[in-house]
């Protein structure tokens, strides 16, 4: 099938950021690791440094699935539910990339 590609926007929490940025680490560094992810980037907003972009891309859906069950990403899960000031300022843009 298609690749799969995200970009998903985030407010840091008001928790010491030094946890937020080694979640998103670990997050970034093993998901970078999977056969099916050809991309995984987090930057930092120049203007605001308490915003964050997750640019992400699989080879195909079930990639994309996949990285939903393993452990770096229930990390970043548990932290986003642990610290409810990123859940609603989350926003999520899925796309197909046209030229993988």
């Amino acid at each position: 099938g298609p690749s799969v590609a995200m970009q998903c926007h985030s407010v840091a929490p008001t928790t010491p950021r030094a946890t937020c940025r080694q979640v998103m680490e670990t997050d970034c560094l093993e998901s970078r690791k999977e056969e099916g992810c050809t991309r995984f980037d987090v930057l930092r907003d120049k203007a605001n440094p308490s915003i964050f972009y997750f640019y992400e891309a699989y080879k195909n859906a079930d990639a994309a699935a996949l990285h939903k069950t393993l452990p770096h990403y229930k990390l970043w899960a548990d932290f986003k539910a642990a610290n409810p000031s990123i859940g609603p300022t989350q926003t999520v843009i899925k796309a197909e990339s046209l030229f993988p």
